[in-house]
């Protein structure tokens, strides 16, 4: 399992792994930094994973990109969880 994260949900990322672990998944990080945001990027590059799921933890940073998430995790056909309503 991918999570898409940022700095400001640390505390959320570390749960989200120890859970993961918790159950016997493997995670990988995929944090990003300052905008401009390449989401299509980040989820080609999760598409040709072993285990291609995304958890999206919503950052103040980049929650407004909302939609375009969304629509990179459709395109890529990418099961995804997210915290907010798209």
């Amino acid at each position: 399992m991918t999570i898409l994260w940022g700095a400001e949900v640390e505390d959320e990322f570390a749960a989200a792994v120890d859970s993961a672990a918790a159950q016997g998944l493997t995670t990988r990080s995929r944090k990003l930094g300052a905008p401009p945001y390449d989401f299509d990027a980040m989820f080609r590059s999760v598409a040709g994973e072993a285990m291609p799921l995304v958890l999206v933890l919503s950052t103040p940073a980049f929650a407004s990109y909302h939609n375009e998430v969304a629509a990179a995790a459709l395109r890529y056909r990418l099961p995804a969880m997210f915290r907010y309503r798209t």
